[in-house]
């Protein structure tokens, strides 16, 4: 596989914006043989459905210009409907458990979440950030927009806030167990 594929798969796989730098330390070349790269994947990227945005310092993948009518009919279709069961699951647990991972929240759910976290994201109700103990994954924690819909100033002041947290925990306690037993 070329190398302008492989910082193709790296950027896509990261959803967000690289530091050169941190590429040419990720395929241990001199930061001019990425860039040279970069160049290589803008031009085969050119009459595809997503871009490379560049700086000096990052890139990044992005939707093309030309799609931008699609993605806007798209993203309005997702905002007009309700946040859905799965949606609603999925706050509650990041309101009384507190930031979870993705896997933190699949695991108590049963299912994928990924979805609802992408409805969630778009609506502006949870916010994503790298997860310090794990770069590779991300914490989602709940936003004081999600917490003005409710009508509280903290997520203290949900109904039955300790019980349901210490429930939450117990449950996944619970199920921690069970896995345990399983191995």
């Amino acid at each position: 596989m070329e190398m302008s594929a492989k910082i193709e798969a790296v950027l896509f796989a990261k959803g967000e914006q690289v530091a050169i730098k941190e590429l040419a330390k990720l395929f241990e070349v001199p930061e001019a043989e990425i860039k040279q790269n970069l160049t290589i994947l803008a031009d085969e990227l050119e009459k595809r459905g997503i871009t490379l945005l560049r700086t000096d310092s990052h890139v990044e993948l992005r939707t093309a210009a030309g799609a931008s009518d699609i993605i806007e009919k798209m993203h309005k279709e997702e905002l007009s409907g309700g946040i859905g069961k799965a949606g609603i699951e999925t706050l509650s647990i990041l309101f009384y458990k507190g930031a979870s991972t993705r896997a933190d929240i699949e695991y108590i759910r049963g299912v994928n979440a990924g979805a609802a976290l992408r409805t969630l994201l778009m609506r502006g109700l949870v916010t994503r950030t790298t997860n310090p103990k794990d770069s590779r994954s991300y914490l989602y924690k709940p936003t004081t927009e999600a917490l003005a819909h409710l009508g509280v100033g903290a997520k203290e002041e949900l109904q039955n806030y300790e019980e349901l947290s210490k429930e939450l925990a117990a449950l996944e306690e619970t199920l921690r167990e069970k896995d345990d037993e399983r191995e």
